[in-house]
């Protein structure tokens, strides 16, 4: 799974005409801007990263694999609105961290205790999702 597959199957689930705006975001200006900035029926807006790993250390940690500045755009931006979100596909699985919980490594035990949505991949409840947000 790479991040633009995911793009594309949220694009093809998420997609509501009249309430639900979203945006992928490709930006050489300023780094760490997350892929999606997402707009709910005018009353709330977001950002979302998308990641994938295939990857569990052997500690049991998971390291997501941001790119310089992305962390700390989460973070930062976090500060001002809990409206951020990681979406994470690891091995078949699909998270969504939020605000706070989003960190650069889980351990298996707080990653369990931090997520706000699990799912296997082929499993995802979108409008679930959507709920989330």
């Amino acid at each position: 799974m790479t991040e633009k597959r995911m793009y594309e199957v949220m694009k093809k689930e998420l997609h509501r005409d009249d309430w639900f705006f979203f945006q992928r975001i490709e930006s050489n200006i300023d780094f760490g801007i997350p892929d999606l900035y997402y707009c709910i029926d005018v009353k709330h807006a977001g950002w979302i990263e998308l990641k994938q790993t295939d990857k569990c250390l052997k500690n049991g940690i998971v390291k997501i694999p941001f790119r310089p500045g992305q962390y700390g755009w989460l973070k930062h931006h976090t500060s001002f609105s809990n409206n951020t979100f990681l979406f994470l596909w690891l091995q078949g699985y699909f998270y969504i961290f939020k605000g706070d919980n989003i960190l650069e490594k889980y351990t298996v035990v707080n990653m369990h205790m931090l997520f706000c949505y699990d799912a296997l991949w082929n499993k995802v409840n979108w409008v679930e999702v959507l709920s989330l947000l």
